[in-house]
């Protein structure tokens, strides 16, 4: 594990981008890229920056595979805080990645056992799309 540290949160940001970029290409392959995502206010200067690459042709994410770390148990996938709608505006929105590639746990269940079930299928969605090539995290006050 390499750590970095920034001076600033934009420095850090760039710092971020570069390295899930240089993710990218170190574990493209055969299949397009699949990316592990957080919500928070950590990643969000990340998003901005990978935006900017974007924009300028150097990142395509349109064939990318997105996986949500979390979402709240309770909470329909349309709530505007959903962590589903988070990404949709941080990531799908701005960054390209289609929304019908973007994958979020279940936090909306009737049951334990359906919530239990969905974990599962999501733990295989991800094993049967190649598992997480970059996996961004945020750090934040808890």
């Amino acid at each position: 594990m390499k750590v970095l540290i920034g001076s600033s949160p934009d420095e850090v940001a760039r710092l971020a981008a570069t390295a899930v970029l240089e993710g990218f290409q170190r574990y493209a392959s055969d299949r397009a890229p699949v990316l592990g995502l957080a919500t928070g206010s950590s990643p969000l200067g990340l998003y901005s920056e990978l935006a900017d690459y974007v924009a300028k042709g150097e990142l395509d994410l349109s064939q990318a595979t997105g996986f949500a770390l979390d979402e709240y148990v309770g909470l329909p996938s349309d709530h505007v805080q959903s962590y589903r709608q988070t990404l949709i505006r941080e990531v799908c929105q701005v960054m390209g990645l289609p929304e019908q590639n973007l994958n979020v746990p279940l936090g909306d269940a009737e049951s334990l056992d359906v919530l239990e079930e969905a974990a599962t299928a999501y733990d295989a969605a991800i094993a049967a799309a190649g598992g997480v090539d970059v996996q961004i995290l945020g750090i934040g006050s808890n």
